[in-house]
Formats: structure tokens, sequence, C-alpha cells
């Protein structure tokens, strides 16, 4: 009986999986997953500033590196908070993309010589930056989520039993 069921995720969490872009989590799993990501950043950074000291090219790409990692961290978890809100993917994954590619042509830029045209240019991270936070650490990490059941799995909050009780009385 319960191997037809599927839509219950509770065993295997959608907050257990960091880079899984499916189901719904709540705020607090949100939270979890974005702090995990600037964990992971900040160790990592603590590896990459002396590369970026003796090897400037290699750190900068090691930086690109790290970037892609902690990006995909806090946009799997945005994904997941706008499934829980009810909304599609494409708004956060949106966002975020543009903030990895902002980045990496600015490191590409400042890589190749052309470091002037990177400040000139820091406007942008001005606006993108607002953008950002909003999107993600606002709309994703405060707002409350669906009460039950929607389009993309189960109540984060619910446990096993309010679940079944639930798709039953729907069904």
């Amino acid at each position: 009986m319960y191997d037809e069921i599927d839509f219950i995720d509770n065993s295997n969490s959608a907050s257990n999986r960091l880079f899984s872009f499916e189901g719904r989590i709540c705020r607090k799993d949100f939270w979890k997953s974005v702090l995990k990501a600037i964990l992971i950043g900040i160790i990592a950074s603590l590896v990459i500033g002396p590369c970026l000291f003796i090897w400037p090219a290699f750190g900068s790409i090691l930086r690109m590196v790290l970037m892609a990692f902690t990006t995909v961290i806090i946009c799997a978890a945005a994904s997941k908070r706008f499934h829980d809100l009810g909304f599609s993917a494409t708004l956060p994954v949106t966002v975020c993309a543009a903030s990895y590619v902002l980045s990496s042509i600015f490191t590409i830029l400042e890589i190749s010589g052309y470091k002037f045209v990177v400040e000139s240019m820091s406007f942008v991270s001005f606006v993108i930056l607002p953008i950002n936070a909003v999107v993600i650490y606002i709309v994703a990490g405060c707002l409350r989520g669906n009460e039950g059941m929607n389009q993309y799995g189960s109540n984060p909050l619910r446990d096993f039993d309010e679940q079944l009780r639930e798709y039953n009385s729907e069904s």
C-alpha cells in the first residue's frame, strides 16, 4: 500500500538533498541550506585566499568553481522554497544564474587584465545584488509556504500520518 504513495518524501526529505531542485522545503531547511553554503564558502575561501596572491589566475578559477558550487546549493534551496510557495522555480534559477554569470564575467575580465572595465561596470552589481536579495532571501526565506499539497509535493511541515490522512481525504 505505501509503495503506491510516492508523494510523501519525509524519509528522503528534500532538505537532505542539497543539490536537488525537486520537492518542497520549509523556511528552516532553506536557511540551513543557505548557512551550509556560506560555511562551505568561508572554509574554501580560507584555502583559496592564499592561491589568489601566489597564482592569481589559478586562484580566480578556483573562486569561480567555489561560486558555482555554493550558487547551486542556494539556487536549489530557493527553488524548493518557491515550490513550497506554489510558484515555479524559474525566477530563483534565473536570478542565481544571472548573478553567477555576472560574477564569472567580472572574474574573467580581471584575469585578462581588464580591471578598469570591472571597476567601471561595478554599478551593475548594485542592481543585481538587491534583486538577488529580494527574490531569494526575502521571498524564499520569509514567506509562509502553502498549506497542504500542491503540484510540487506535500507540505514539508506535516508528518507521515497527517500527509496520509490528507491524501486519503482528497482521493
